[in-house]
């Protein structure tokens, strides 16, 4: 069964939804972002969701200092890297989610260049790193996955996410704005995404 990803966590609404229908994981965002959080708030929030969901602590070209920092200050269990320098190696305690944005196919080559436990695929974008509520093209993801441990992201809504497991059968799923209702979390579309890609 495929694995849930919520991402964006900005309001204690937002992890008592969670809370409620049980995510694997509950993404919290501290790169620039409509839904950045600092890292008191993001710890208090880290601190009410249930213990059986993951913290997944979302970064962008940041310090391995820094990430080191949060993640002890907040509990995080996995940090998920968005990196320009994909040369870099990343040292951390735990898990490391490898996020690729994907423009064609030749950006799937970093996945046999990057060493991480997961790798985040997300739909390439000028404007920023994630979030933009886009798809891309599934076959790549799905030829991606007969070799790595992938984490399918980018446009995913309650409408599509069947489509989604069935076309790329990744290890996991993430949603953000795909679960909103007017830039916040929607408890109701929280609960349709979760059941319709566990259905699968």
């Amino acid at each position: 069964m495929v694995r849930v990803k919520i991402c964006g966590m900005m309001r204690m609404a937002d992890i008592e939804a969670v809370n409620e229908y049980k995510p694997e994981y509950a993404g919290f965002i501290f790169a620039p972002s409509r839904r950045r959080l600092n890292v008191e708030l993001a710890c208090e929030l880290c601190a009410a969701l249930d213990k059986d969901i993951l913290r997944v602590g979302v970064f962008v070209n940041e310090k391995q200092q820094v990430m080191s920092h949060v993640k002890q200050q907040c509990g995080l269990d996995i940090l998920q890297i968005y990196q320009d320098n994909y040369a870099e190696q990343i040292v951390a305690d735990g898990l490391v989610w490898r996020a690729i944005r994907v423009k064609d196919a030749r950006g799937l080559s970093l996945i046999d260049e990057s060493p991480a436990d997961a790798y985040l695929l997300d739909a390439y974008s000028e404007k920023a790193y994630g979030g933009v509520g886009e798809t891309f093209d599934w076959a790549l993801a799905a030829k991606a996955a007969e070799r790595a441990k992938i984490v399918l992201a980018g446009g995913l809504t309650p409408d599509n996410v069947q489509e989604a497991v069935r076309t790329v059968m990744p290890f996991a799923v993430d949603v953000s704005s795909g679960v909103e209702t007017d830039g916040r979390k929607d408890a109701d579309k929280i609960r349709q995404f979760i059941e319709r890609a566990r259905s699968i």
